[in-house]
């Protein structure tokens, strides 16, 4: 299954299979204008209801430039450094890290914008995208936007708590 559709799944969980503009705002961390613009210059499925215009979440989807930073490393991973960023890696592991992610998920959702981070952590945009250059942290990059993976920190954060 590739992430396209897992964060397609995760998103008609949450919010079904039609949304606002104002929910996929919400949840995908797009402008309006963004999300306003596509769906004008592309052919996005849509219906009314309670006097709203609502999309259909494939068909926007569909029209998204997905790319990840997924892409192949030089140098390959040693065996700790795949064990850290696997994907299958980001379930919590004790009480402690279970607190972690829902405070994560509530307070910044599925996905999260480096704004999003720099406020909550206060930890510098440099630094945060230096993490995601790196393959430390999952993002989505959407145009020219990256848009962070929330349970992709969890293995960062683990590892930041193992130094103290």
């Amino acid at each position: 299954m590739n992430i396209r559709a897992i964060i397609l799944e995760i998103l008609k969980n949450r919010i079904g299979e039609y949304a606002s503009a104002k929910k996929l705002q919400e949840n995908l961390g797009l402008s309006l204008t963004f999300i306003y613009m596509l769906v004008k210059n592309e052919n996005i499925k849509s219906r009314f209801k309670y006097g709203r215009k609502e999309y259909e979440l494939s068909s926007f989807f569909k029209c998204l430039n997905f790319s990840t930073n997924m892409y192949p490393i030089s140098n390959p991973l040693t065996q700790e450094d795949f064990y850290i960023n696997n994907f299958f890696n980001w379930s919590p592991k004790n009480e402690i890290e279970t607190f972690l992610e829902n405070m994560l998920l509530d307070n910044l959702g599925e996905f999260c914008s480096t704004k999003d981070l720099v406020q909550m952590f206060g930890i510098s945009k440099t630094s945060w995208y230096d993490l995601m250059e790196r393959g430390a942290i999952m993002c989505l990059n959407i145009e020219s936007r990256k848009i962070i993976v929330t349970r992709s920190l969890l293995p960062f954060l683990r590892e930041s708590m193992q130094d103290f």
